[in-house]
């Protein structure tokens, strides 16, 4: 799983969103529940400019994990900068 979230960062880093989402998918299928692929799949949604379903994500893990848990904080700031870069 570790190897398959780095490939999903680096391909989102890299501008290859499509690819980021068949790793991110594959890893989430092998461990639905892992709250670091799900920040990371509410990540690549405010990339895909899908705003909503990213939120959503990161409120199903503050409510499972609490608000200063360091998965959401990660999740949330992922979040603030995708939407950041699409609003330019």
């Amino acid at each position: 799983l570790a190897l398959r979230l780095l490939q999903a960062v680096t391909r989102l880093a890299t501008g290859q969103l499509a690819g980021a989402r068949t790793v991110l998918a594959e890893a989430l299928e092998a461990a639905p529940d892992d709250a670091l692929l799900r920040a990371q799949q509410a990540v690549l949604l405010a990339r895909q400019g899908d705003r909503a379903a990213a939120y959503r994500v990161l409120r199903e893990l503050r409510a499972s994990l609490g608000r200063e848990h360091p998965v959401v904080q990660y999740g949330l700031a992922g979040v603030r900068v995708a939407l950041a870069d699409a609003s330019r």
